[in-house]
């Protein structure tokens, strides 16, 4: 063999191996991108300023590279965009959007490494400069899984789109809380002139990893440039409440401000003026003005509470325009109510705390609050009205009967029969109040008792028929049973047609 044969074949033998290590570089930075794009990535951001600190905090996203992220801290919100260059290191495009009053905008450009906190700095906003830090860092959550889409709602003034399954029970719920939402979101846009031009874009999701705008721990993202709003809503958290909307158009169109400011008034048209009257005589006014100035409360519930109640004071005594001149000069930590209302800020919440000494409730306000939580299946949040309109009320049999029914919906059944009990008594003659007393029993186990009542007023009252049938069903007592439900009148009710069909297939029939 020549020599420039054994050349060629040398020269072929490199170029195939190098065309194996080409692919195998190409198939890895593949393996690579797309192992990265598997959604665990996520994105952290908080912001300061020289003397005070951003009113949310902390904010921690899912990261899906290439997508636009809506981060909202105030006094900015910021889009992230971010996409993998090599191993641990990610090219980072902000855009960085001002809420008020000045709008400034600013686009930031860089590269940056995994786990390595970035600062973007001189941000102004209120003749103060912010600087925001952020860092990209590794998760072992799997990549995101979407919920098919439910059906789109219209709204007045919110634009409405869920991800919630289909008739499930937090699709159910979510019907009836979009209307509340909505029809408090009206109040601030009719009655106190807070709005925006356009409709709020409103996405519900069933999850925080359905969309990566929603920050993680909180259930809620703002993307306030774009009017789009993202929460969580499920059976057991709900950040889709209505003082967010309005927080989100507080801080469009006023700008930030103190914590207690925007979360107050977002929560202005709720009962905490009421829920605070209870929590004034465990608390020192030394300790409610501490909650009330402090941008990072532990207890956020209690703060909340308090923020509502204080706001509502301020502006049913001296109106909305100096409260929003409080809010527009203000900031977080920093006051100036003696500027707004020529008295300090200990004054104004030593007065607030003996107004809410001399506060009372009335029957008008405790039947809205009632009425309006248990619409929403709150029964929690109901009680402490129904329990007030039981023992205050001339009304008392109605609202006996309605908290016996939260009880009994809360799941406290020996309470719920204590209720129906009474009823019971004073309208012995009543078949109902003798019915829901038989249900109550029921649930506490007392089935004799259950059965003794629902015998009493099968004859005139059918819903005791249909369910001391189906006690007879249950135990098996057949022929009991067929004698209950020949006396039933022929209703087409889903009920009855139940308890037939029960008692067919026990006879060997076709149902």
């Amino acid at each position: 063999m020549s020599g420039l044969n054994i050349e060629r074949l040398i020269q072929s033998y490199i170029c195939k191996r190098f065309f194996k290590l080409a692919i195998l570089i190409v198939c890895l930075t593949f393996i690579f991108l797309y192992s990265t794009a598997k959604g665990d990535t996520y994105l952290q951001v908080y912001a300061k300023s020289d003397n005070y600190i951003d009113t949310l905090g902390w904010s921690e996203h899912y990261l899906k590279f290439g997508e636009r992220i809506a981060v909202f801290i105030p006094p900015y919100t910021a889009h992230f965009t971010v996409y993998p260059v090599e191993e641990s290191l990610y090219s980072v495009s902000i855009d960085f959007f001002e809420l008020g009053p000045g709008h400034s905008f600013r686009q930031v450009k860089m590269t940056s490494k995994l786990n390595h906190w970035q600062e973007v700095t001189d941000l102004p906003a209120k003749n103060v400069f912010f600087y925001y830090y952020f860092r990209l860092t590794k998760d072992t959550v799997a990549n995101f899984s979407y919920i098919p889409k439910d059906s789109l709602v219209s709204f007045e003034t919110i634009h409405y789109v869920s991800w919630i399954w289909p008739n499930s029970y937090s699709d159910f719920k979510w019907r009836a809380r979009s209307d509340y939402l909505e029809n408090i979101f009206d109040l601030y846009r009719k009655r106190l002139g807070v709005t925006r031009s356009n409709k709020i874009n409103f996405y519900i999701f069933p999850a925080s990893n359905n969309t990566i705008d929603i920050d993680i721990h909180r259930g809620i993202g703002f993307d306030i440039p774009d009017g789009n709003l993202y929460a969580v809503f499920r059976r057991e958290f709900d950040s889709a409440l209505p003082e967010v909307a309005q927080l989100f158009v507080i801080y469009e169109t006023w700008g930030y401000s103190a914590r207690m400011l925007a979360v107050g008034f977002s929560r202005y048209y709720l009962d905490d003026i009421y829920l605070a009257k209870e929590m004034m005589p465990y608390i020192s006014a030394k300790k409610v003005k501490a909650i009330l100035s402090d941008e990072f409360p532990e207890d956020i519930h209690t703060a909340d509470i308090l923020s509502g109640a204080f706001v509502r004071y301020l502006i049913d005594g001296y109106g909305l325009a100096p409260f929003k001149m409080l809010y527009e000069k203000s900031l977080p930590g920093n006051f100036v109510f003696t500027d707004v209302y020529n008295e300090s800020f200990d004054e104004l919440v030593d007065s607030f705390i003996d107004y809410e000494d001399k506060l009372k409730l009335d029957e008008p306000k405790a039947l809205y609050f009632s009425d309006i939580y248990s619409s929403q299946h709150w029964f929690d949040k109901a009680l402490p009205y129904k329990i007030w309109l039981a023992s205050k009320s001339n009304k008392n049999d109605v609202y006996l009967k309605r908290l016996g029914a939260c009880f009994f919906y809360l799941g406290r059944y020996a309470e719920s029969e204590s209720c129906y009990t009474i009823l019971a008594k004073q309208h012995n003659d009543v078949d109902e109040a003798v019915y829901l007393q038989g249900q109550a029993y029921l649930r506490c186990g007392k089935l004799e008792k259950a059965i003794e009542n629902f015998k009493k007023s099968c004859k005139s009252y059918p819903n005791s028929a249909k369910m001391l049938a189906e006690i007879y069903l249950n135990e098996y007592r057949f022929e009991e049973a067929k004698a209950v439900i020949d006396n039933i009148d022929d209703v087409p009710d889903s009920w009855t047609a139940i308890v037939k069909a029960r008692l067919a297939i026990a006879d060997g029939q076709n149902a």
